[in-house]
């Protein structure tokens, strides 16, 4: 390739670079290091993103570790194999343990993801053995799913519909003598939700509380309940509804998966 010279003429120039003049690329071993990335590239995306995710939340300013530790701990799961298990469960209180094939998962209440995942994973074996008829009756308790008797009047009956998140507002407001926008609630809640909400508006404070009273009572488990009972009642909402619409083993699937990735074995 000829240069053209301030005179316009053509003329060959040695632009060839030596060694000793080319810049070596800046080394990324530093990089890889911090963040634990493996030498190779062919690995799991995810697993790279949470190691990174840990080693970027440590912090060594006093205001902000209890912050990073706590970050760090959300993403971390302890793992054992059948012979440090016992070491490993002793470590901590309020353990949540789940054997997926050869190794056993460990989290606390500071691994909020990682017990989330094993709880899950546990509470399928649990209501995979129970009956059908019992899950059914605790669902309904827990989402306040039963009729009133039929002494209890038409407005009574339309708070009991409204839910005790909604029917605690209602007596909120009912306090104070608010007023409610009929127009506001329809573009909030529909126009049929509406309509119950005005009518459950119509009892006083006092009748309202009755009626909260009552369906707390009968969302509570008796001193008889059997033990089966009390540990599916104790499953949270979200797993017992992902169970009845058949997705829990689907969910799971998922969970073990992400509990591999998460932390190496102790």
């Amino acid at each position: 390739v000829k240069f053209t010279d301030e005179r316009g003429n053509k003329v060959d120039v040695d632009y060839s670079l030596s060694n000793d003049s080319i810049i070596a690329e800046p080394s990324t071993q530093l990089i890889s290091n911090y963040f634990s990335f493996p030498e190779n590239a062919n690995v799991e995306f995810n697993r790279l993103v949470i190691l990174a995710a840990k080693k970027s939340s440590k912090s060594n300013a006093i205001e902000y570790r209890q912050v990073a530790q706590a970050f760090n701990d959300s993403l971390t799961v302890k793992q054992a194999n059948k012979f440090n298990i016992g070491v490993a469960s002793m470590s901590s209180a309020n353990l949540s343990i789940a054997k997926i094939d050869a190794n056993y998962y460990l989290a606390s209440s500071e691994n909020i993801h990682a017990k989330k995942m094993i709880d899950s994973i546990n509470s399928e074996f649990i209501l995979s053995s129970a009956d059908p008829k019992v899950i059914t009756k605790i669902w309904d308790m827990k989402n306040y799913n039963f009729e009133l008797p039929e002494s209890y009047i038409a407005e009574e009956k339309a708070f009991a519909n409204v839910g005790v998140s909604i029917g605690t507002q209602l007596i909120t407001l009912k306090m104070k003598e608010a007023k409610l926008n009929y127009d506001l609630l329809v573009s909030n809640f529909g126009e049929s939700e509406a309509k119950i909400i005005m009518l459950a508006y119509e009892l006083s404070p006092e009748q309202m509380k009755n009626v909260m009273d009552y369906m707390k009572e009968k969302s509570t488990l008796s001193p008889e309940a059997t033990e089966v009972e009390k540990t599916i009642f104790a499953i949270d909402n979200n797993t017992l509804e992902y169970f009845i619409n058949g997705k829990l083993s689907e969910k799971n699937e998922l969970y073990e998966k992400s509990l591999d990735i998460m932390s190496p074995l102790l």
